[in-house]
């Protein structure tokens, strides 16, 4: 890791703090009924959706950063703008409610995520999850101290390489998203898709996913979540220059004018590949992003599609 990291009572310190915050932001979240609750949305193709829920847990997790470490910057999925000073060590992710559309459907897979990074090291995490597969209550970790749900030790899955009959975490895009040289679908395991990023990182901590598979996430999807896997025994890897390589930090982006690091972290976006260490690196070795057409190119294609369409030679 390219920083050194904070002292053992700083870390723990700031564990206990993130641990505060997520039941905290739980006890926000349980005043809204999930299911059947009003939905807006960010985007036209109405595809990103946002409850009042999101909202005020971010409103909270906000408040009680700047009241508790007002140093610190925070990094926020419903705010565009960040809070604090660009040039803090500190720099907390928050995801409000991961799983949106789960809890606006009334299915219990959704999960506050609260990450720290020092320097670009995620360095504490903790995530609320409610009463579901996992048990309702707060994971965390911090490096170096283990990960744990409510006092007990978590630990990723045991086996050194995939089981067919293993449960893994895949994106439903999963076919148009990666190739994978020499290996029959079947052998990937029994895939499942749980529309949150943060709820699947949990289960890979937990031992119940042997793996999963990110395509293109958000800084505040995983950022608690690696800290959590890595304490649990398991790898984390990014798809970064060509190549499956451990994430050791999170690097910003290039900025634009006048952008600071914590507005640049925004921008993150990677494919990752999480679990066991062993079956980690059998798949890497398998296992690859397909590249996408440069935006150049899919201006080219569109242009002419509009000039056929036109009758322009």
């Amino acid at each position: 890791m390219s920083a050194s990291l904070p002292e053992e009572p700083v870390l723990r310190e700031l564990e206990a703090a993130s641990l505060r915050m997520a039941r905290g932001a739980g006890a926000v979240l349980r005043r809204y009924p999930s299911g059947g609750t009003r939905v807006e949305y960010k985007d036209k193709g109405e595809k990103d959706p946002v409850t009042e829920a999101d909202r005020r847990v971010e409103e909270y997790l906000r408040e009680e950063i700047s009241r508790e470490f007002p140093d610190h910057a925070v990094v926020a999925e419903e705010s565009a703008e960040t809070t604090g000073g660009d040039d803090t060590d500190f720099i907390w992710v928050v995801d409000p409610l991961d799983g949106t559309a789960n809890f606006a459907a009334g299915l219990p897979l959704y999960a506050v995520s609260i990450g720290l990074l020092y320097r670009g090291v995620p360095v504490v995490g903790s995530l609320f999850l409610p009463s579901t597969f996992a048990g309702d209550g707060v994971y965390h970790a911090r490096t170096g101290g283990g990960a744990f749900v409510e006092g007990n030790p978590l630990k990723v899955a045991f086996h050194s390489l995939p089981q067919s009959s293993g449960l893994s975490g895949l994106p439903g895009s999963y076919g148009r998203a990666f190739s994978s040289r020499g290996r029959r679908r079947g052998t990937l395991g029994e895939m499942r898709v749980t529309g949150s990023i943060a709820c699947e990182m949990v289960l890979v901590a937990r031992g119940v996913f042997q793996y999963s598979i990110f395509a293109g996430s958000h800084i505040w999807d995983v950022a608690a979540g690696v800290v959590l896997i890595r304490e649990a025994g398991g790898e984390v890897l990014e798809w970064r220059m060509g190549k499956w390589r451990p994430l050791q930090e999170f690097v910003a982006p290039p900025g634009k004018s006048g952008e600071g690091t914590a507005q640049a972290l925004r921008r993150w976006g990677t494919p990752l590949l999480v679990g066991n260490p062993g079956v980690v690196e059998h798949l890497a070795s398998r296992t690859r992003p397909r590249r996408r057409p440069s935006r150049y190119i899919l201006r080219r294609v569109r242009s002419l599609w509009e000039r056929l369409k036109g009758g322009q030679p």
